[in-house]
């Protein structure tokens, strides 16, 4: 297995176990906490997201440059990467603190004045809030050391890293919550405190994982005047970027009852596991992508251009598909409350199509970064935020959820149709009918229709019988993806035959 067959079954392997802890603990925190409490985590969740948009792009920028000095080798080279590192790190965790402090000053005013609670009182939600500041910075640090970690290939400590942690942090409030207390801001303390912990350990995990260099490591001014134009344009980026994907839930968390606004943060939460399959695929790319790039490696580059495309559309689309096919059994199955799932089931077939539309177009993304180009998806969501603002204002307050999610689900179609075409006429010329053809269109048009004739044939069936139909039309969607990817089939194929001499040499 080489290095970058590890990084992906690490990233998925953390992924995974994540998603599933999180899909276990929602019934679980619905329960005990009850629907405003749940919309109190999706306004942290939110409160995160934004936090990025005074991240700059530095987990971005130090996963690039450890990547690429990295890849610098020979006589007479020197390795800069612990410089890089403590002077991104000061500039980093000051953003970080500025995010923290924002929310702890702001929470008495968000309690009083923003959100629409019923069974909560100001007072519960004021420290609430305060807690979730410290959450706050302690997630925008950890994506700094993530992003550091990544550069320098040690994704399967990574990972082992944030299984533990996952672990403790959310099995840890199920525990609490089942046995100690329901007091939401006890959840909330308990989910501070395990992010920074976590921050502590990536960073020591990080620090020592850099070779030493026989020098204590310097602030260098040099560094940030290196990279600040990289850093400016992928931070704007990442502005317009969380403004687009964040901007419906915080009018939501305004116009909506805390309830209504935790049944629309169920629905993303579920959507979300379309992400929770596609980033760690996709990520492992992004430092060889910008290593080929450097090395002015454009045939290789194209190569695994396809192949990481390929990929992610076998992982992408069978589960877009099943998401938006099966969205109320799904629910259903899942929070075991039938008002529940009627409310959040048409939000979810909406946000799923969205999101998949932006996951397909992850990997151009990923190779716009990496060559050093982010301006073109900083023009695109420039414009799309300028639009979208007004639009989902005036259909959430006409349409409601469902109105306004599909108000920011359409113009992700622009991302394939618009920003992928364009970075084909300046970065990997030529290829751009092979990536619609073979990489994407293909393969989800059959992925579609086989999941919509198995959503028509479905019966009415109890929970667990609808569980394994829903599970076993799902292994056929994937099965009928996975036959139209001519490029991806042969080494998939390649790989499970050499897995099973092994086994049938071992046995």
């Amino acid at each position: 297995m080489n290095q970058l067959q590890r990084d992906l079954t690490a990233n998925l392997a953390g992924r995974f176990w994540s998603m599933a802890l999180n899909l276990l603990a929602v019934p679980v925190y619905l329960r005990y906490l009850g629907a405003e409490a749940y919309g109190l985590i999706g306004l942290l969740i939110l409160l995160e997201n934004i936090s990025s948009l005074l991240d700059s792009g530095l987990g971005l920028t130090l996963n690039r440059e450890l990547a690429r000095r990295g890849a610098v080798t020979g006589a007479g080279a020197v390795d800069t990467r612990r410089d890089v590192l403590l002077t991104l790190q000061a500039v980093h965790w000051g953003l970080a603190l500025v995010c923290g402090g924002l929310v702890l000053a702001a929470a008495p005013l968000i309690a009083h004045h923003w959100v629409q609670a019923r069974a909560l009182d100001p007072a519960t939600i004021t420290r609430c809030l305060r807690w979730m500041s410290l959450s706050v910075t302690a997630a925008v640090l950890f994506s700094f050391y993530q992003g550091g970690l990544f550069g320098i290939g040690r994704q399967v400590a990574l990972n082992a890293l944030m299984i533990v942690f996952s672990t403790v942090r959310i099995g840890g409030a199920m525990l609490v919550l089942a046995r100690v207390t329901s007091a939401p801001h006890v959840f909330f303390a308990l989910q501070g405190l395990a992010l920074a912990a976590q921050v502590v350990v990536g960073a020591w995990l990080l620090w020592t994982s850099l070779p030493a260099i026989g020098r204590r490591s310097r602030f260098e001014r040099g560094v940030i005047r290196e990279v600040w134009r990289f850093t400016a344009t992928v931070s704007a980026n990442s502005f317009l970027t969380a403004a687009v994907s964040q901007v419906d839930k915080v009018i939501f968390s305004r116009v909506l009852s805390l309830a209504d606004f935790g049944y629309y943060t169920l629905a993303g939460t579920a959507a979300g596991t379309l992400w929770s399959v596609v980033l760690p695929l996709g990520a492992p790319f992004f430092p060889r992508f910008a290593e080929l790039w450097e090395q002015r490696a454009i045939g290789r580059l194209a190569e695994m251009y396809h192949r990481a495309s390929q990929l992610i559309t076998l992982a992408a689309a069978p589960l877009a598909v099943v998401l938006c096919a099966f969205a109320y059994p799904l629910l259903l199955i899942w929070t075991r409350s039938a008002d529940t799932a009627g409310r959040a089931a048409p939000i979810l077939t909406v946000l799923a199509i969205g999101t998949a539309m932006n996951a397909l177009s992850s990997v151009p993304s990923h190779v716009q970064n990496a060559c050093g180009w982010p301006g073109l998806m900083t023009t695109y969501n420039a414009v799309y935020v300028a639009l979208l603002v007004p639009a989902i204002w005036f259909t959430a307050s006409r349409y409601g959820a469902v109105g306004a999610a599909a108000t920011w689900a359409v113009p992700n179609a622009g991302y394939m149709f618009v920003t992928t075409p364009i970075m084909h006429r300046r970065l990997l010329r030529g290829e751009l009918g092979r990536w619609l053809r073979a990489d994407v269109g293909v393969p989800l048009l059959v992925a579609l229709g086989v999941g919509a004739a198995l959503r028509l044939a479905m019966p009415p069936l109890d929970r667990l019988s609808a569980l394994v139909y829903i599970a076993a039309a799902g292994t056929v969607v994937m099965a009928t993806t996975f036959v139209c990817l001519r490029e991806l089939r042969p080494i998939v194929s390649r790989e499970v035959a050499t897995m099973w001499r092994r086994w049938a040499t071992a046995a």
